[in-house]
């Protein structure tokens, strides 16, 4: 059924305040309707509307915004110094992620408003350890922080390795542009690491919404996730988003974090049809 057909003039008025309050959807009007038109009903439409509102995206002039604020971060607040500091990405290889993206442009940043000239990075964060006698202010940075497992994980490993090399002094620190709530939350509770993150974003149902609208939220949202493929190359669904995440996140040109709710990037359909989805994401990426 066409979305002409299913939307009342409410939801006409309420679509037409969401481009004009958030430009980003504006720029992907056919990917919009087409949600619009995977929903059965005017109850799912409605809370398609309540999430798009919720979302957190990150346009280039947001993105560099964050940027300068992680810089003063590093720079003023916690009052590090280049020469006794390195910014190392979360990532686990080589492979190009949004961790690497960071470091790169936290490091050109740096450069331009702070001074930074011989800022070191470490593209990987396992190669930390080989520069840890002259650097002992480790700045972990990535773009999304989501369930919180990945940075509690390498924080733990970074220690194992500067103790296993008898490198008592150092301090680590970390820098999202975006986190989840909780996840940061799982990150100071488990490592004493209290992380900055530049936005903070919570739940989309269980935190977001009115406390009665939330069981309604769910059971809708439920209902359009299993109208989804359960499984694509190998992946299992991640029902509401990895761990449960509920995000509403995503970046001009990123690579859409697991932990945001599938129905805005989960490429097909159940009965296996291609989806024009409002987010990308390459489903071997890791986060």
């Amino acid at each position: 059924m066409p979305i002409k057909e299913k939307l009342d003039k409410d939801l006409v008025n309420a679509l037409t305040s969401l481009y004009i309050d958030h430009t980003w959807l504006a720029d992907r009007s056919d990917e919009v309707i087409e949600l619009f038109d995977f929903c059965k009903d005017g109850s799912e439409q409605e809370l398609l509307i309540q999430l798009l509102k919720l979302f957190e995206f990150i346009t280039p002039e947001r993105y560099q915004e964050c940027l300068n604020s992680i810089c003063e971060k590093i720079t003023a607040r916690w009052g590090l110094k280049e020469s006794e500091t390195m910014l190392v990405s979360l990532s686990a290889n080589e492979e190009a992620d949004s961790g690497q993206l960071i470091l790169y442009d936290l490091r050109t940043t740096l450069s331009h408003r702070h001074g930074w000239l011989q800022t070191k990075t470490v593209n990987t964060f396992g190669k930390a350890q080989k520069f840890a006698h002259t650097r002992p202010n480790v700045v972990l940075v990535d773009e999304f922080l989501g369930t919180g497992r990945s940075l509690v994980g390498r924080i733990t490993e970074i220690r194992k390795q500067f103790n296993n090399k008898g490198i008592q002094t150092f301090n680590i620190y970390a820098c999202i542009v975006a986190g989840m709530s909780f996840g940061l939350e799982k990150v100071k509770l488990e490592t004493g690491i209290d992380p900055f993150s530049v936005k903070v974003c919570r739940k989309g149902i269980s935190d977001l919404l009115p406390d009665d609208k939330r069981a309604e939220g769910r059971t809708l949202m439920t209902a359009m996730e299993d109208r989804l493929a359960q499984q694509y190359c190998g992946v299992a669904l991640p029902r509401f988003g990895d761990g449960n995440g509920e995000a509403l996140y995503g970046r001009q040109s990123g690579n859409c974090p697991n932990t945001v709710f599938p129905l805005f990037w989960w490429p097909r359909t159940s009965d296996e049809k291609v989806r024009k989805t409002l987010l990308s994401r390459n489903i071997g990426a890791s986060d």
